[in-house]
């Protein structure tokens, strides 16, 4: 071997050397620490590891149990192979593979940096690797996993075992700010609600999912899923909310909760409002209640005529909170009655500011009935007010005390003339005399005496104030609705008032499709007919029939002069499908059928076809009997007309 030969051997040999050495001092600190981890030495393991990542992971304080927590990240146990040593600075980034033999192993990424205090090598972090379901590669660090799960188990133990105190110190200072406002009752239910009854369980299996500064973990106990969100704060993760979802045997009386933060402004507002209400504080109310709500049921109330059940007697056995996208139901129950509060989120908080709920309804269940606040205050002023708009004909204020369904089907339909033509006379001018009130809810019936006759004011509570659904009054052949009563009668006005000022137009959009084609489609005007509907449908109400729902009869004067009108309900309004005009006793000399009293004048003299000659009705039969009876007063049988839910849904 030559001497350039040897050199070169010597020079390979020498760096073989210094590598061996190298890769022996991150295998001596990454084994000891390993060790260490392995035999669950909480000192000796703090020993070899930096500052940082000992009070990150491995805290002395109680109840952090960081062995059990480190379980849960499942690191690799066995033989270490070092694959690569990066420097950075003086810290050093060391890649090892980490199995038992003949097992496939798995990698994990230390950071290791000398400690100034022993001289000696010490980890600093570790980092996890995971494969994602793109084929890449991402590391996460069992630091920031451990500080997570150590303040999993924090959570875990404190919100079951912990004082006041450590609670709120456990969660984001907006948490805190709203679980610092309840009282202890309050919070324990909080508290129970979310662990259930019982001490904390050390043994969890939380699954969790990180960003930089928030993180959310799902664990189960007790027959409840339980979703923690949390915010770091300066290196801390604090919870900032949860949610609990209850199932199977669990369950019992417990309610689910989307949201603590939620919860707990809930319970914060129904105490303020009712201190507030307690105490007769009007601008305390107004704090905490929807706008709606405070100016149309309490801004003048004497609160002290009806004092609503205590709340702080009330074990939370018989307490409950549903919240349900920003609405909530807040109830209590007691040997007698039952109290309902209603609340809703306020839109405008911050986002970084505690939740607010207010007031939006007030329910409280006595003596067989369902009593809202609105209505015990304000039913009977407001039925007093429409009373005197329906005898004044003030049909801008009928429709502003109506629900929506009473004014779409009546008063949105007549002007200040044709509001006169209604057939009002079974209820009279005369101020109205309470006798009876039955609250059910968001309906409430009020029975008075006016002018001798029982009426009763059918009202609705709507985002607190009360609006008049129907008037009910006793009748004889025809409906005890004054709401259903309207209905019918506005078209048959509509339509003699367009023959009496010549409008086909409105004379067409109160007429059946039947009627329109075969009569007014064919017309640019209104046709000179020989008798004229106008004299006789303006004649008093007779009496109304139906064969069904959709099918109405209304018989209109008397065999002298009225008529008999027949309307059929589409697209949710009566329109008139024919009428018989009534002159005269003489059904064949002194009556008329419009519809083919039209086609014949259209036709001027020509040829009718066959199928035109005799027309009747969709849906009614041939009537030839007397249209006025004697004696009338049998039931017939129109119930009170009711719109769906929607036609109730107010918009302020």
């Amino acid at each position: 071997m030559n001497l350039n030969a040897k050199s070169l051997f010597l020079i390979a040999l020498l760096a073989s050397l210094v590598t061996g050495c190298a890769n022996t001092l991150e295998m001596r600190t990454i084994s000891k620490w390993m060790e260490q981890v392995e035999e669950e030495d909480l000192a000796k393991v703090r020993d070899r590891s930096s500052d940082k990542l000992g009070e990150q992971a491995f805290p002395l304080s109680k109840p952090a149990e960081p062995f059990a927590a480190l379980k849960v990240l499942n690191l690799p146990k066995g033989q270490i192979t070092i694959k690569d040593v990066q420097d950075e600075g003086e810290n050093k980034i060391v890649v090892a593979e980490i199995g038992e033999k003949d097992k496939p192993k798995r990698e994990l990424v230390f950071t290791i940096v000398p400690d100034d205090d022993s001289g000696n090598w010490v980890v600093d972090d570790v980092y996890r690797s995971e494969t994602q379901r793109t084929g890449q590669k991402r590391y996460r660090s069992v630091a920031q996993q451990m500080n997570l799960l150590l303040a999993v188990q924090e959570f875990n133990y404190i919100w079951t075992n912990g004082d006041r105190q450590q609670v709120l110190g456990s969660c984001t200072p907006r948490l805190a700010r709203l679980m610092a406002e309840l009282p202890p009752p309050d919070l324990d239910h909080i508290l129970t609600s979310v662990h259930g009854k019982g001490k904390g369980s050390k043994k969890f299996k939380p699954r969790a999912r990180m960003a930089e500064d928030s993180a959310e973990v799902s664990m189960s106990k007790n027959g409840r899923k339980i979703i923690v969100a949390y915010r770091n704060h300066d290196g801390r993760w604090l919870v900032d909310n949860v949610a609990v979802s209850i199932s199977g045997e669990s369950r019992g009386e417990v309610r689910d909760i989307p949201s603590i933060q939620d919860l707990a402004a809930v319970l914060t507002t129904t105490n303020s409002f009712r201190a507030a209400y307690d105490g007769n504080d009007k601008s305390g109310l107004e704090e905490v209640t929807t706008p709606q709500f405070f100016k149309g049921a309490l801004a003048s109330a004497d609160l002290a005529s009806f004092p609503i059940p205590a709340m702080d007697k009330v074990d939370q056995d018989n307490r409950s909170v549903d919240i349900v996208e920003g609405r909530a139901e807040f109830v209590i129950r007691d040997a007698d009655d039952v109290l309902q509060i209603t609340l809703m989120r306020d839109k405008d908080t911050p986002v970084n500011a505690p939740r607010k709920y207010r007031v939006d309804d007030v329910t409280v269940w006595q003596d067989r009935q369902e009593k809202r606040l609105a209505a015990v205050f304000n039913a009977q002023q407001s039925m007093q007010v429409f009373s005197h708009a329906l005898a004044q004909r003030d049909l801008k204020t009928l429709d502003y005390l109506s629900t929506r369904d009473f004014r779409k089907r009546v008063w949105e339909r007549l002007t200040p003339e044709t509001i006169h033509d209604l057939p009002l006379s079974d209820i009279p001018n005369t101020q109205p005399v309470p006798e009876n009130i039955v609250f059910r809810g968001q309906l409430t019936e009020i029975t008075v005496n006016q002018g001798d006759k029982p009426i009763t004011y059918v009202m609705r509570a709507l985002h607190g104030e009360m609006k008049v659904d129907d008037i009910l009054f006793p009748s004889e052949g025809r409906p005890d609705s004054l709401k259903q009563t309207a209905e019918i009668m506005i078209p048959i006005y509509d339509f003699a008032a367009g023959f009496r000022l010549n409008n086909l137009e409105l004379v067409a959009v109160n007429s059946s499709r039947e009627l329109n084609r075969m009569a007014w489609s064919q017309c640019r005007r209104i046709p000179h007919l020989n008798i004229t509907p106008a004299s006789h449908l303006k004649m008093p109400l007779h009496r109304v029939e139906n064969s069904n729902p959709k099918n109405v009869q209304v018989v209109l004067g008397d065999q002298n002069l009225g008529a008999v009108v027949w309307l059929v309900k589409e697209n949710d309004a009566y329109r008139i499908d024919d009428m018989r005009l009534i002159h005269g006793p003489d059904e064949r000399r002194d009556q008329v059928q419009l519809k083919q009293h039209v086609r014949l004048t259209l036709a001027e003299g020509e040829k009718i076809p066959k199928e035109m000659q005799t027309i009747v009705p969709a849906g009614f039969d041939v009537i030839h009997e007397d249209p006025f009876p004697e004696t009338v007063g049998q039931e017939t049988g129109i119930e009170q007309a009711v719109g769906s839910d929607d036609d109730y849904l107010e918009h302020p």
